[in-house]
């Protein structure tokens, strides 16, 4: 899985999480992308007749089962290379089909809420400036057959933390004055092994599956030290398929709003989504305001004039971008 932010010249990438190991024991080095590769992608015209049929085949209740899945991750992250540091949470709400002769979860849908709040530290002389950094999207996406991704193989004895979704960029970046549409950062990566010893993982025979992990993990983009949990409720068929046409419809929704300018994008929202993103924006500028006081102060204690805030901010992203290239 990977993510870049991309500001101007700065770029930060992260590769090389596959494969990777955490410090943890527990650790395995199976692939971050899992799913079942079966039959071949439809054409549009036979997409809903293969979901009709796919649907009449899970009424069979003796091998197949749905639950209601949420896996959460909270994360402090830290990269002293670039002076970047905040908190990562990825809340992902999902349908999963049971199939007991596969042994495996499988994620049929999905909506995912992710935000990061951080913060980008430079040295501009004498003074440390703190560019602030958020990050937040959401996400939904229903999968046919072909692309349902794994989230418990028993057979394999692992959980994946966060499979791959089918969209890359649906996070909305801000540093500074400057916004990008990125990936999420990966937070708990990978997958972990199975422990049904008493005490620790409930799994499958129970009606509802709880699964708890500490996350502790450095990859080449930083240090993440939080927490990935996993639960799944048992839910009947009929409401199972009443929440994938649910997601389904948001996921339509999602997309043909992702096709219009921006403007008419924002049209489509609601008075009340308007009025408390204008609440945040305030905020905000607020938080940054009095952030920028502190600065001036300081730079006039020290014989400096004052700048305003988009000249420090820009003056900070421009020593950072110097860093970069120097450190190239």
């Amino acid at each position: 899985m990977k993510r870049e932010i991309i500001i101007g010249g700065l770029a930060v990438a992260t590769a090389g999480a596959l494969g990777y190991l955490a410090l943890s024991p527990e650790r395995t080095s199976k692939p971050l992308s899992l799913v079942e590769e079966v039959g071949v992608e439809s054409t549009l015209e036979d997409k809903q007749k293969i979901e009709n049929l796919l649907w009449e085949e899970w009424k069979d209740a003796e091998r197949y089962s749905f639950c209601r899945g949420e896996a959460v991750i909270n994360n402090s992250y830290e990269d002293p290379v670039l002076r970047d540091y905040g908190t990562l949470e990825h809340n992902s709400k999902e349908l999963l089909l049971f199939d007991k002769e596969a042994n495996k979860f499988f994620v049929v849908a999905r909506e995912i809420e992710y935000s990061y709040d951080g913060r980008l530290n430079t040295q501009l002389g004498d003074l440390v400036v703190d560019v602030p950094v958020s990050e937040s999207g959401s996400l939904s996406e229903v999968y046919a057959k072909n692309e349902m991704p794994i989230r418990i193989d028993y057979f394999g004895n692992f959980i994946s933390t966060n499979p791959d979704t089918k969209a890359d960029a649906w996070v909305y970046n801000t540093i500074g004055d400057e916004s990008e549409m990125i990936g999420p950062r990966i937070g708990c990566a990978g997958i972990y092994f199975l422990d049904n010893s008493p005490g620790k993982d409930l799994l499958v025979d129970s009606e509802i599956v709880t699964i708890d992990r500490k996350c502790e993990e450095t990859d080449i983009n930083g240090s993440y030290d939080g927490d990935f949990s996993f639960t799944c409720a048992t839910v009947e068929y009929t409401l199972a398929r009443g929440m994938f046409e649910e997601v389904k419809a948001k996921e339509a929704l999602q997309n043909d709003k992702a096709d219009l300018p921006v403007s008419e994008a924002a049209s489509e929202d609601s008075v009340e989504d308007v009025i408390s993103g204008s609440d945040e924006s305030t905020e905000d500028v607020d938080a940054q305001a009095s952030g920028m006081d502190e600065v001036n102060e300081a730079s006039a204690a020290a014989g400096a004039s004052p700048m305003s805030d988009s000249e420090e901010i820009q003056k900070a992203l421009d020593q950072i971008r110097r860093n970069m290239e120097s450190s190239q």
